[in-house]
Protein backbone atom coordinates (compact mmCIF):
# COMPACT_ATOMS: atom_id res chain seq x y z
CA UNK A 1 0.00 0.00 0.00
CA UNK A 2 1.22 3.50 -0.79
CA UNK A 3 1.67 6.05 1.91
CA UNK A 4 -1.84 6.43 3.25
CA UNK A 5 -3.54 9.74 3.61
CA UNK A 6 -6.56 10.71 5.64
CA UNK A 7 -9.18 13.43 5.77
CA UNK A 8 -11.09 14.29 8.94
CA UNK A 9 -14.29 16.33 8.48
CA UNK A 10 -17.35 17.21 10.51
CA UNK A 11 -20.58 15.44 9.51
CA UNK A 12 -23.57 17.38 8.17
CA UNK A 13 -26.33 18.02 10.66
CA UNK A 14 -29.05 16.64 8.39
CA UNK A 15 -27.44 13.20 8.07
CA UNK A 16 -27.10 10.52 10.71
CA UNK A 17 -24.51 7.79 10.45
CA UNK A 18 -25.70 4.19 10.96
CA UNK A 19 -23.60 4.03 14.14
CA UNK A 20 -22.88 6.83 16.57
CA UNK A 21 -19.83 6.90 18.79
CA UNK A 22 -21.88 8.54 21.54
CA UNK A 23 -23.51 5.22 22.43
CA UNK A 24 -20.18 3.62 23.41
CA UNK A 25 -17.59 4.03 26.12
CA UNK A 26 -14.89 6.12 24.39
CA UNK A 27 -12.20 6.09 27.05
CA UNK A 28 -8.78 6.06 25.40
CA UNK A 29 -6.68 4.89 28.32
CA UNK A 30 -6.67 1.18 29.10
CA UNK A 31 -7.08 -0.20 32.58
CA UNK A 32 -4.62 -2.72 33.95
CA UNK A 33 -7.21 -5.48 33.64
CA UNK A 34 -7.81 -4.54 29.98
CA UNK A 35 -4.08 -4.65 29.25
CA UNK A 36 -3.83 -8.15 30.70
CA UNK A 37 -6.96 -9.29 28.85
CA UNK A 38 -5.62 -7.96 25.53
CA UNK A 39 -2.33 -9.72 26.07
CA UNK A 40 -4.17 -12.99 26.74
CA UNK A 41 -6.77 -12.71 23.96
CA UNK A 42 -4.57 -11.47 21.12
CA UNK A 43 -2.69 -14.78 20.55
CA UNK A 44 -5.82 -16.96 20.79
CA UNK A 45 -6.97 -18.66 17.59
CA UNK A 46 -10.58 -18.90 18.74
CA UNK A 47 -11.50 -15.85 20.76
CA UNK A 48 -13.73 -16.14 23.80
CA UNK A 49 -14.48 -19.86 23.33
CA UNK A 50 -16.19 -20.95 26.49
CA UNK A 51 -16.84 -17.29 27.50
CA UNK A 52 -13.59 -16.62 29.43
CA UNK A 53 -13.37 -13.70 31.90
CA UNK A 54 -11.46 -11.62 29.32
CA UNK A 55 -14.64 -11.41 27.21
CA UNK A 56 -16.42 -9.38 29.89
CA UNK A 57 -13.37 -7.22 30.56
CA UNK A 58 -13.01 -6.27 26.88
CA UNK A 59 -16.74 -5.84 26.26
CA UNK A 60 -16.55 -2.05 25.94
CA UNK A 61 -13.96 -2.47 23.15
CA UNK A 62 -15.53 -5.49 21.50
CA UNK A 63 -19.07 -4.17 21.20
CA UNK A 64 -18.38 -1.21 18.79
CA UNK A 65 -16.02 -3.38 16.75
CA UNK A 66 -18.67 -6.06 16.39
CA UNK A 67 -21.40 -3.53 15.47
CA UNK A 68 -19.21 -2.05 12.75
CA UNK A 69 -18.35 -5.49 11.44
CA UNK A 70 -22.01 -6.39 11.05
CA UNK A 71 -22.54 -3.42 8.70
CA UNK A 72 -20.97 -5.44 5.89
CA UNK A 73 -24.41 -6.93 5.18
CA UNK A 74 -22.83 -10.11 3.84
CA UNK A 75 -22.46 -13.54 5.31
CA UNK A 76 -19.24 -13.86 7.25
CA UNK A 77 -17.41 -16.62 9.04
CA UNK A 78 -16.32 -16.86 12.64
CA UNK A 79 -12.71 -17.18 11.49
CA UNK A 80 -12.71 -13.83 9.68
CA UNK A 81 -14.37 -12.11 12.61
CA UNK A 82 -11.82 -13.60 14.99
CA UNK A 83 -8.92 -12.44 12.80
CA UNK A 84 -10.43 -8.97 12.62
CA UNK A 85 -10.78 -8.73 16.41
CA UNK A 86 -7.34 -10.23 17.00
CA UNK A 87 -5.75 -7.63 14.69
CA UNK A 88 -7.43 -4.80 16.57
CA UNK A 89 -6.52 -6.30 19.95
CA UNK A 90 -2.86 -6.68 18.99
CA UNK A 91 -2.51 -3.05 17.96
CA UNK A 92 -4.35 -1.78 21.01
CA UNK A 93 -1.89 -3.78 23.10
CA UNK A 94 1.06 -2.34 21.12
CA UNK A 95 -0.13 1.27 21.32
CA UNK A 96 -1.34 0.86 24.93
CA UNK A 97 -4.57 2.68 24.21
CA UNK A 98 -8.03 2.01 22.83
CA UNK A 99 -8.65 2.53 19.10
CA UNK A 100 -10.69 5.66 19.97
CA UNK A 101 -7.43 7.53 20.40
CA UNK A 102 -5.48 6.20 17.41
CA UNK A 103 -3.91 8.75 15.11
CA UNK A 104 -3.96 8.69 11.33
CA UNK A 105 -0.55 7.02 11.22
CA UNK A 106 -1.62 4.34 13.68
CA UNK A 107 -4.73 3.49 11.63
CA UNK A 108 -2.57 3.29 8.51
CA UNK A 109 -0.17 0.94 10.32
CA UNK A 110 -3.04 -1.41 11.26
CA UNK A 111 -4.18 -1.61 7.64
CA UNK A 112 -0.65 -2.10 6.39
CA UNK A 113 -0.07 -5.00 8.77
CA UNK A 114 -3.12 -6.96 7.58
CA UNK A 115 -3.18 -5.91 3.92
CA UNK A 116 -1.34 -8.95 2.56
CA UNK A 117 -2.27 -11.65 5.07
CA UNK A 118 -5.86 -10.88 6.08
CA UNK A 119 -8.74 -12.38 4.07
CA UNK A 120 -11.21 -10.24 2.24
CA UNK A 121 -13.44 -8.32 4.59
CA UNK A 122 -10.96 -7.62 7.38
CA UNK A 123 -9.33 -4.43 5.98
CA UNK A 124 -12.67 -2.92 4.97
CA UNK A 125 -14.06 -3.60 8.44
CA UNK A 126 -11.13 -1.74 9.96
CA UNK A 127 -11.79 1.17 7.57
CA UNK A 128 -15.42 1.24 8.69
CA UNK A 129 -14.37 1.60 12.34
CA UNK A 130 -11.89 4.36 11.49
CA UNK A 131 -14.47 6.21 9.41
CA UNK A 132 -17.54 5.92 11.68
CA UNK A 133 -15.98 6.20 15.12
CA UNK A 134 -12.84 8.28 14.58
CA UNK A 135 -13.71 10.36 11.51
CA UNK A 136 -10.79 9.15 9.39
CA UNK A 137 -11.03 8.19 5.74
CA UNK A 138 -7.89 6.16 5.04
CA UNK A 139 -7.03 5.82 1.35
CA UNK A 140 -4.46 3.59 -0.31
CA UNK A 141 -3.83 1.49 -3.40
CA UNK A 142 -6.32 -1.20 -2.35
CA UNK A 143 -8.96 1.20 -1.08
CA UNK A 144 -12.42 0.64 -2.60
CA UNK A 145 -14.55 3.77 -2.04
CA UNK A 146 -17.79 2.34 -3.42
CA UNK A 147 -17.56 -0.69 -1.09
CA UNK A 148 -17.09 1.50 1.98
CA UNK A 149 -19.81 3.92 0.86
CA UNK A 150 -22.25 1.06 0.31
CA UNK A 151 -21.69 -0.17 3.87
CA UNK A 152 -22.00 3.26 5.44
CA UNK A 153 -24.69 4.94 3.30
CA UNK A 154 -26.47 1.93 1.81
CA UNK A 155 -26.03 0.53 -1.69
CA UNK A 156 -29.42 1.71 -2.99
CA UNK A 157 -28.82 5.33 -2.03
CA UNK A 158 -25.26 5.30 -3.35
CA UNK A 159 -26.26 3.91 -6.76
CA UNK A 160 -29.07 6.46 -7.07
CA UNK A 161 -26.55 9.30 -6.60
CA UNK A 162 -24.13 7.66 -9.00
CA UNK A 163 -26.75 7.39 -11.75
CA UNK A 164 -27.40 11.12 -11.50
CA UNK A 165 -23.78 11.79 -12.36
CA UNK A 166 -23.56 9.01 -14.94
CA UNK A 167 -26.54 10.43 -16.85
CA UNK A 168 -24.55 13.65 -17.32
CA UNK A 169 -21.16 12.12 -18.05
CA UNK A 170 -22.21 9.39 -20.50
CA UNK A 171 -24.24 9.60 -23.69
CA UNK A 172 -24.98 12.09 -26.43
CA UNK A 173 -26.94 14.40 -24.17
CA UNK A 174 -24.18 14.53 -21.55
CA UNK A 175 -20.44 15.07 -21.67
CA UNK A 176 -20.19 12.51 -24.46
CA UNK A 177 -18.03 9.84 -22.81
CA UNK A 178 -18.58 6.24 -23.91
CA UNK A 179 -20.24 4.10 -21.27
CA UNK A 180 -18.01 1.09 -20.70
CA UNK A 181 -17.22 -1.09 -17.70
CA UNK A 182 -13.80 0.52 -16.96
CA UNK A 183 -15.24 4.02 -17.32
CA UNK A 184 -18.14 3.20 -15.02
CA UNK A 185 -15.85 1.67 -12.41
CA UNK A 186 -13.68 4.76 -12.30
CA UNK A 187 -16.66 7.11 -12.17
CA UNK A 188 -18.37 5.09 -9.41
CA UNK A 189 -15.18 5.18 -7.34
CA UNK A 190 -14.88 8.94 -7.86
CA UNK A 191 -18.50 9.66 -6.92
CA UNK A 192 -18.42 7.52 -3.78
CA UNK A 193 -15.07 8.95 -2.70
CA UNK A 194 -16.52 12.47 -2.89
CA UNK A 195 -19.55 11.39 -0.84
CA UNK A 196 -17.32 9.75 1.78
CA UNK A 197 -15.11 12.81 2.11
CA UNK A 198 -18.22 14.95 2.52
CA UNK A 199 -19.65 12.46 5.06
CA UNK A 200 -23.04 12.76 3.43
CA UNK A 201 -24.71 10.46 0.88
CA UNK A 202 -26.52 13.32 -0.88
CA UNK A 203 -25.03 14.58 -4.14
CA UNK A 204 -26.60 18.00 -3.52
CA UNK A 205 -24.53 18.41 -0.35
CA UNK A 206 -21.19 18.22 -2.20
CA UNK A 207 -19.06 21.34 -2.14
CA UNK A 208 -16.00 22.60 -3.96
CA UNK A 209 -13.94 21.99 -0.83
CA UNK A 210 -15.03 18.34 -0.53
CA UNK A 211 -14.13 17.68 -4.19
CA UNK A 212 -10.71 19.26 -3.75
CA UNK A 213 -10.13 17.25 -0.56
CA UNK A 214 -11.08 14.05 -2.39
CA UNK A 215 -8.56 14.83 -5.11
CA UNK A 216 -5.77 15.03 -2.54
CA UNK A 217 -6.45 11.42 -1.56
CA UNK A 218 -6.02 10.10 -5.12
CA UNK A 219 -3.51 12.56 -6.60
CA UNK A 220 -1.22 9.64 -7.53
CA UNK A 221 -3.90 7.82 -9.57
CA UNK A 222 -4.36 9.50 -12.95
CA UNK A 223 -7.52 7.69 -14.07
CA UNK A 224 -9.25 8.27 -10.74
CA UNK A 225 -8.33 11.98 -10.85
CA UNK A 226 -9.74 12.30 -14.37
CA UNK A 227 -12.97 10.59 -13.29
CA UNK A 228 -13.28 12.95 -10.33
CA UNK A 229 -12.87 15.86 -12.74
CA UNK A 230 -15.86 14.58 -14.70
CA UNK A 231 -17.84 14.45 -11.47
CA UNK A 232 -16.98 18.10 -10.84
CA UNK A 233 -18.15 19.06 -14.33
CA UNK A 234 -21.38 17.11 -13.87
CA UNK A 235 -22.05 18.95 -10.60
CA UNK A 236 -21.51 22.22 -12.42
CA UNK A 237 -24.04 21.13 -15.04
CA UNK A 238 -26.53 20.16 -12.28
CA UNK A 239 -26.04 23.61 -10.66
CA UNK A 240 -24.89 21.96 -7.43
CA UNK A 241 -21.66 23.97 -7.54
CA UNK A 242 -21.12 27.29 -9.29
CA UNK A 243 -17.49 26.87 -10.34
CA UNK A 244 -15.46 23.99 -11.69
CA UNK A 245 -13.82 22.64 -8.56
CA UNK A 246 -11.26 20.53 -10.46
CA UNK A 247 -10.16 22.22 -13.69
CA UNK A 248 -7.99 19.99 -15.86
CA UNK A 249 -4.32 20.64 -16.50
CA UNK A 250 -5.11 22.82 -19.52
CA UNK A 251 -7.65 25.01 -17.75
CA UNK A 252 -4.82 26.66 -15.84
CA UNK A 253 -3.76 28.30 -19.08
CA UNK A 254 -7.07 30.14 -19.50
CA UNK A 255 -5.68 33.05 -17.52
CA UNK A 256 -2.56 33.18 -19.68
CA UNK A 257 -2.39 35.99 -22.27
CA UNK A 258 -1.92 33.30 -24.92
CA UNK A 259 -5.49 32.12 -24.50
CA UNK A 260 -7.02 35.56 -24.03
CA UNK A 261 -8.01 37.99 -26.76
CA UNK A 262 -9.99 41.19 -26.38
CA UNK A 263 -9.64 42.93 -29.77
CA UNK A 264 -12.97 43.75 -31.44
CA UNK A 265 -11.99 42.09 -34.75
CA UNK A 266 -13.13 38.68 -33.36
CA UNK A 267 -16.60 38.12 -31.94
CA UNK A 268 -16.47 37.18 -28.22
CA UNK A 269 -18.86 34.26 -28.79
CA UNK A 270 -16.61 32.72 -31.45
CA UNK A 271 -13.63 33.22 -29.16
CA UNK A 272 -15.48 31.46 -26.29
CA UNK A 273 -15.83 28.34 -28.46
CA UNK A 274 -12.20 28.58 -29.53
CA UNK A 275 -11.01 28.88 -25.93
CA UNK A 276 -13.22 25.99 -24.78
CA UNK A 277 -11.80 23.72 -27.50
CA UNK A 278 -8.19 24.53 -26.64
CA UNK A 279 -8.55 24.25 -22.86
CA UNK A 280 -10.97 21.33 -22.54
CA UNK A 281 -9.58 18.95 -25.18
CA UNK A 282 -7.07 16.44 -23.80
CA UNK A 283 -4.04 15.14 -25.64
CA UNK A 284 -3.11 18.30 -27.55
CA UNK A 285 0.48 19.47 -27.45
CA UNK A 286 1.30 23.02 -26.46
CA UNK A 287 2.73 23.72 -29.92
CA UNK A 288 -0.48 22.51 -31.57
CA UNK A 289 -2.59 24.70 -29.27
CA UNK A 290 -0.52 27.76 -30.09
CA UNK A 291 -0.75 27.21 -33.87
CA UNK A 292 -4.44 26.31 -33.79
CA UNK A 293 -5.19 29.37 -31.65
CA UNK A 294 -3.64 31.53 -34.37
CA UNK A 295 -5.48 29.78 -37.22
CA UNK A 296 -8.90 29.87 -35.54
CA UNK A 297 -8.46 33.55 -34.68
CA UNK A 298 -7.97 34.20 -38.40
CA UNK A 299 -11.23 32.35 -39.10
CA UNK A 300 -12.90 34.54 -36.46
CA UNK A 301 -11.58 37.72 -38.10
CA UNK A 302 -12.84 36.48 -41.46
CA UNK A 303 -16.31 35.93 -39.98
CA UNK A 304 -16.31 39.36 -38.33
CA UNK A 305 -15.35 41.04 -41.60
CA UNK A 306 -17.44 39.16 -44.16
CA UNK A 307 -20.19 37.42 -42.11
CA UNK A 308 -20.63 39.27 -38.79
CA UNK A 309 -23.96 37.51 -38.08
CA UNK A 310 -22.18 34.14 -37.78
CA UNK A 311 -20.85 33.97 -34.22
CA UNK A 312 -20.73 30.28 -33.29
CA UNK A 313 -19.77 27.01 -35.04
CA UNK A 314 -23.36 25.79 -35.26
CA UNK A 315 -24.20 28.57 -37.74
CA UNK A 316 -21.73 27.33 -40.36
CA UNK A 317 -23.32 25.74 -43.43
CA UNK A 318 -21.75 24.15 -46.49
CA UNK A 319 -21.82 27.28 -48.76
CA UNK A 320 -20.13 29.29 -46.00
CA UNK A 321 -17.41 26.66 -45.62
CA UNK A 322 -16.78 26.61 -49.39
CA UNK A 323 -16.47 30.38 -49.34
CA UNK A 324 -13.93 30.23 -46.50
CA UNK A 325 -11.89 27.55 -48.30
CA UNK A 326 -11.81 29.71 -51.45
CA UNK A 327 -10.68 32.72 -49.44
CA UNK A 328 -7.89 30.79 -47.70
CA UNK A 329 -6.60 29.47 -51.03
CA UNK A 330 -6.37 33.03 -52.43
CA UNK A 331 -5.37 34.90 -49.26
CA UNK A 332 -2.13 36.84 -49.00
CA UNK A 333 0.51 36.56 -46.34
CA UNK A 334 -0.38 38.82 -43.43
CA UNK A 335 -4.04 39.15 -44.43
CA UNK A 336 -6.26 39.18 -41.32
CA UNK A 337 -3.18 38.39 -39.26
CA UNK A 338 -2.46 40.40 -36.11
CA UNK A 339 0.41 42.85 -36.37
CA UNK A 340 2.07 41.32 -33.32
CA UNK A 341 2.74 37.94 -34.99
CA UNK A 342 6.44 38.80 -35.55
CA UNK A 343 5.94 39.25 -39.27
CA UNK A 344 8.20 41.64 -41.12
CA UNK A 345 6.87 45.00 -42.30
CA UNK A 346 7.53 43.89 -45.88
CA UNK A 347 4.98 41.09 -45.42
CA UNK A 348 2.21 43.64 -44.93
CA UNK A 349 3.46 46.17 -47.51
CA UNK A 350 4.08 43.75 -50.39
CA UNK A 351 2.03 40.64 -49.54
CA UNK A 352 2.68 37.38 -51.35
CA UNK A 353 0.30 34.41 -51.75
CA UNK A 354 0.12 31.97 -48.85
CA UNK A 355 2.36 28.94 -49.02
CA UNK A 356 0.68 25.60 -49.58
CA UNK A 357 1.66 24.45 -46.09
CA UNK A 358 -0.08 27.47 -44.51
CA UNK A 359 -3.26 26.88 -46.52
CA UNK A 360 -3.28 23.21 -45.56
CA UNK A 361 -2.62 24.05 -41.90
CA UNK A 362 -5.52 26.52 -41.67
CA UNK A 363 -8.00 24.14 -43.27
CA UNK A 364 -6.85 21.19 -41.15
CA UNK A 365 -7.13 23.23 -37.95
CA UNK A 366 -10.70 24.25 -38.70
CA UNK A 367 -11.61 20.69 -39.72
CA UNK A 368 -10.27 19.24 -36.45
CA UNK A 369 -12.12 21.97 -34.56
CA UNK A 370 -15.50 21.05 -36.06
CA UNK A 371 -14.88 17.30 -35.68
CA UNK A 372 -14.06 17.74 -31.99
CA UNK A 373 -17.27 19.69 -31.42
CA UNK A 374 -19.21 16.83 -33.02
CA UNK A 375 -17.66 14.20 -30.72
CA UNK A 376 -18.33 15.74 -27.31
CA UNK A 377 -20.00 18.73 -25.62
CA UNK A 378 -17.95 21.65 -24.32
CA UNK A 379 -18.44 23.99 -21.39
CA UNK A 380 -19.08 27.46 -22.84
CA UNK A 381 -19.08 29.92 -19.98
CA UNK A 382 -21.43 28.51 -17.33
CA UNK A 383 -23.45 26.39 -19.76
CA UNK A 384 -22.71 22.92 -21.10
CA UNK A 385 -23.26 23.18 -24.86
CA UNK A 386 -24.50 19.95 -26.49
CA UNK A 387 -22.53 18.16 -29.15
CA UNK A 388 -22.59 19.95 -32.49
CA UNK A 389 -24.84 18.52 -35.21
CA UNK A 390 -23.74 19.53 -38.72
CA UNK A 391 -25.57 18.81 -41.98
CA UNK A 392 -22.20 18.67 -43.75
CA UNK A 393 -19.10 16.51 -43.29
CA UNK A 394 -15.91 18.38 -42.25
CA UNK A 395 -13.75 15.65 -43.80
CA UNK A 396 -15.30 16.29 -47.21
CA UNK A 397 -15.98 20.03 -47.22
CA UNK A 398 -12.80 21.21 -45.47
CA UNK A 399 -10.45 19.04 -47.52
CA UNK A 400 -7.38 20.71 -48.96
CA UNK A 401 -7.83 21.22 -52.76
CA UNK A 402 -5.77 18.96 -55.00
CA UNK A 403 -3.72 21.81 -56.58
CA UNK A 404 -2.62 22.80 -53.08
CA UNK A 405 -1.82 19.20 -52.12
CA UNK A 406 0.46 18.83 -55.16
CA UNK A 407 2.52 21.74 -53.86
CA UNK A 408 3.08 20.04 -50.50
CA UNK A 409 6.40 18.51 -51.56
CA UNK A 410 9.98 19.13 -50.41
CA UNK A 411 11.27 22.38 -51.84
CA UNK A 412 15.06 22.50 -51.32
CA UNK A 413 16.79 25.80 -51.86
CA UNK A 414 19.99 26.38 -53.79
CA UNK A 415 22.80 26.99 -51.34
CA UNK A 416 24.50 30.33 -51.71
CA UNK A 417 27.85 30.15 -53.55
CA UNK A 418 29.78 31.83 -50.73
CA UNK A 419 28.40 29.47 -48.10
CA UNK A 420 29.16 26.45 -50.23
CA UNK A 421 32.78 27.55 -50.59
CA UNK A 422 33.07 27.93 -46.80
CA UNK A 423 31.68 24.42 -46.26
CA UNK A 424 33.99 22.95 -48.88
CA UNK A 425 37.05 24.65 -47.36
CA UNK A 426 36.10 23.43 -43.88
CA UNK A 427 35.64 19.85 -45.16
CA UNK A 428 38.93 19.94 -47.09
CA UNK A 429 40.86 21.08 -44.01
CA UNK A 430 39.57 18.33 -41.72
CA UNK A 431 42.05 15.91 -40.24
CA UNK A 432 41.68 12.56 -38.55
CA UNK A 433 42.05 14.28 -35.16
CA UNK A 434 38.90 16.31 -35.80
CA UNK A 435 36.80 13.18 -36.11
CA UNK A 436 35.90 10.78 -33.34
CA UNK A 437 36.61 7.08 -34.09
CA UNK A 438 32.91 6.39 -34.34
CA UNK A 439 32.17 9.27 -36.71
CA UNK A 440 35.21 8.45 -38.86
CA UNK A 441 33.92 4.92 -39.36
CA UNK A 442 30.57 6.20 -40.62
CA UNK A 443 31.76 9.17 -42.66
CA UNK A 444 35.21 8.56 -44.23
CA UNK A 445 37.50 11.57 -44.40
CA UNK A 446 37.79 11.21 -48.18
CA UNK A 447 34.06 11.72 -48.59
CA UNK A 448 33.90 14.68 -46.22
CA UNK A 449 36.57 16.45 -48.26
CA UNK A 450 34.79 15.77 -51.55
CA UNK A 451 33.87 18.93 -53.48
CA UNK A 452 30.44 17.45 -54.28
CA UNK A 453 29.55 16.57 -50.67
CA UNK A 454 25.73 16.87 -50.39
CA UNK A 455 24.32 18.49 -47.22
CA UNK A 456 20.61 18.31 -48.03
CA UNK A 457 20.50 21.23 -50.47
CA UNK A 458 21.14 21.52 -54.18
CA UNK A 459 24.78 22.37 -54.50
CA UNK A 460 26.29 24.31 -57.41
CA UNK A 461 29.27 22.94 -59.29
CA UNK A 462 32.46 24.66 -58.21
CA UNK A 463 34.92 25.49 -60.91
Amino acid sequence: MRESQAVQRQPFSDWRMPLSSKQYDQRVMLSEQERQALAEAAPLRYLFRGNPPSADILARLTRPLQDAYELKQVKSTAGKFALYLRTMYQHMAQTDKAFWGWSQEEWAAVLLSCQSIAPAGVPISIRVVAYLFCGFLIAGDRFSPHLLAGMVFGKTLVMAQYERVASIVFGKEGLGYIRSVPQEQQLLAAVTLALLVNRNPSLDALTVESLQAARQLICHRKQRVEALGRVARALLHLNIVRTNALPNRFDTTTSSPRWEYSDPDVDPRWFAWLQAYLTQTHGLSDAYRKTTFHYLLIAGRWLKKYHPAVTNPGQWDEPLVHEYVAWVCTAKRGELVARDMRLSTQTFETPLPLQASSIDGRLRALKRFFKALQKRPYQIGHQLAPRLTLPWDPDEVLVTPEPIKRQLVPNPRTLDQAWWQKLTWAAASLSAKDLSPRAAGIYPLARLSSRRFVVGHRCPTLR
